[in-house]
């Protein structure tokens, strides 16, 4: 395989990247540790779990969370790797800054690395020059890869999500170029085998369900280059060891450990695409004419991440039945069709119509560990498969037209710029929480994954106490895996005071109350701000016997006769 040669393209396009990323995120930049994207709660979870990866006791069991029997971290979407890498500006600047340069480095170096893979596979799939029109060295072909990849409609709006665990997809082109190379036996196998073990160890530990995608995308590279038996025995004994030597542990806490869950937790049948999602954009996209269309699709802006543009699309097929003689760029096609199919879930759906089109997905939706993955989001390896046509069209243009050529390149990208990203501000954290509170602390409104106010207010405190409730993964009855914590008698009253429904405190009520305290360790009952407060307020006091006391902007029932 040509190997490129060394020059400053590498630097300039990083630098380039980082200037979009940045140009993308601008908003949150204005006041980093007090802007967010408009979606609290996935944030809330992010900047806490940033929190705990700079906490003194960092551990993969979390006792902090769901007080007394903590979370499972392993089970959780907490960026570990990440986290521990950039704890120390946690700990100086806090969790909210961390996890503002971790969603702008995202896209960026997702991005840088694309555009270093289709550098390497330039020599093959851009005509074999290395000149500057080509897919080679220093061409504009794998720079507009790397923009389709990393600034593309779907990591996009995985960013708009918070998703960091999507937006740092860094290492799946890695490691699909490295696991071709290696099939195809341009590099020995069991040495190429270790290193894919080491990067593989090191994506379970930034996100496990982008893992498992590019896992898939691995195992639809092995039937199409039908390796033979032996290099692929000899890449697996290399493998495995090493991804084991990084992600052992983890994965038997994961699947065995304290706070392990079994069965799916995703609801199927709603985060899926939508066929005309491909080529309607959403409103993220700066020219975004139709996007009241896709708005009506079931799942969220965050979940619609199909959109490639009649545009590219076309481009792309033009590339494809141009080049087709080429192994990768028919392997890309594979792949990019594949996931796009699998993308449409269990039902095909034409915009926003159920058809009642069965779609392969529907065989695996409810398998084990598969089935926790969401369809939605396999467009960002569709990106990635429509990266490599694109940088082989590009090549082909330029060698064709010369600047024309790969400026229509370019002008296929255009329906794909991005909006800047929205911003919204934090909710201001109590002065109560700066003195950093010991002890369990029912902190109200109670926390649950649509009230997630406490968790931020606990991080803002260095998680110094324990709380009940929660937004995260953990066991429901039988182990079944939920969102939050399991309700009793007390998170059930208190959540529905909380959504402005007046309750009834009698004795039942505060007989469970009592129960439920002491169960959880509570030493004092802890009321922020809120949109019933006043509601609030007056059921605790019901509750505990006696009236709150006043403190730097919250309520506070002290319990010690009650533990």
């Amino acid at each position: 395989m040509r190997r490129p040669e060394v020059g400053p393209a590498p630097a300039l396009a990083l630098v380039g990247y980082l200037a979009l990323a940045l140009a993308l995120t601008a908003r949150l930049w204005l006041d980093p540790g007090q802007r967010q994207p408009p979606n609290p709660p996935d944030v809330a979870l992010f900047t806490w779990f940033l929190t705990w990866d700079a906490h003194p006791s960092l551990g993969l069991h979390a006792s902090q969370l769901n007080a007394p029997d903590g979370v499972n971290v392993m089970a959780q979407t907490g960026v570990l790797l990440p986290g521990l890498l950039l704890a120390p500006l946690t700990r100086a600047a806090g969790a909210q800054v961390t996890y503002t340069l971790l969603l702008t480095l995202g896209p960026a170096l997702s991005a840088w690395s694309a555009y270093l893979v289709l550098r390497r596979l330039g020599g093959l799939i851009g005509g074999g020059t290395g000149r500057s029109t080509g897919c080679g060295t220093g061409s504009a072909g794998p720079l507009l890869g790397g923009l389709l990849y990393g600034f593309g409609p779907a990591m996009v709006a995985e960013a708009y999500g918070g998703h960091l665990q999507f937006t740092l997809a860094v290492l799946p082109p890695v490691l699909l170029l490295l696991a071709t190379e290696a099939m195809q036996g341009s590099r020995p196998p069991l040495r190429t085998g270790a290193l894919i073990g080491l990067l593989a160890g090191a994506q379970l530990l930034i996100g496990a369900e982008l893992l498992l995608m590019t896992a898939l995308a691995g195992m639809g590279i092995v039937m199409a280059v039908r390796p033979p038996w032996r290099r692929m025995a000899r890449l697996l004994a290399g493998a495995i060891p090493a991804g084991l030597a990084i992600a052992g542990w983890p994965l038997v806490v994961l699947f065995l450990g304290r706070g392990a869950t079994r069965g799916n937790i995703q609801q199927t049948g709603h985060f899926q695409e939508d066929l005309a999602g491909l080529v309607v954009p959403t409103r993220l996209m700066l020219f975004h004419a139709g996007s009241a269309f896709t708005d009506r699709f079931p799942t969220g802006v965050q979940e619609r991440t199909s959109y490639l543009g009649v545009l590219l699309l076309g481009l792309v097929g033009v590339a494809a039945v141009r080049r087709w003689s080429d192994r990768r760029v028919r392997l890309a096609v594979v792949l990019a069709a594949a996931f796009t199919v699998l993308s449409l879930g269990g039902e095909l759906r034409v915009a926003g119509h159920r058809t009642g089109v069965a779609l392969p997905w529907a065989l695996v939706e409810r398998a084990p560990v598969i089935g926790n993955m969401l369809p939605s989001r396999l467009p960002l390896l569709v990106g990635l498969a429509a990266a490599v046509i694109l940088a082989v069209g590009a090549g082909a243009a330029g060698q064709a037209w010369g600047r024309w050529g790969l400026a229509a390149c370019g002008l296929a990208l255009l329906p794909l710029v991005p909006a800047p990203m929205a911003a919204e501000a934090v909710t201001p954290t109590p002065r109560y929480f700066a003195d950093r509170p010991s002890g369990t602390l029912l902190v109200l409104p109670f926390p649950t994954p649509t009230r997630i106010e406490a968790m931020r207010w606990q991080a803002a405190a260095g998680l110094s106490f324990a709380m009940p409730g929660g937004f995260f993964v953990g066991p429901g009855p039988g182990g079944q895996a939920r969102f939050g914590a399991v309700p009793t008698p007390t998170s059930t009253l208190l959540a529905e005071v909380a959504a402005g429904r007046t309750v009834r405190v009698g004795a039942a009520e505060r007989a469970a109350f009592r129960r439920d305290v002491a169960r959880w360790g509570v030493t004092e009952v802890v009321l922020g701000p809120s949109a019933h407060r006043h509601l609030l307020r007056a059921t605790v006091t019901a509750l505990v016997g006696r009236g709150a006391q006043s403190n730097r902007g919250v309520d506070v029932w002290p319990l010690p006769s009650l533990r």
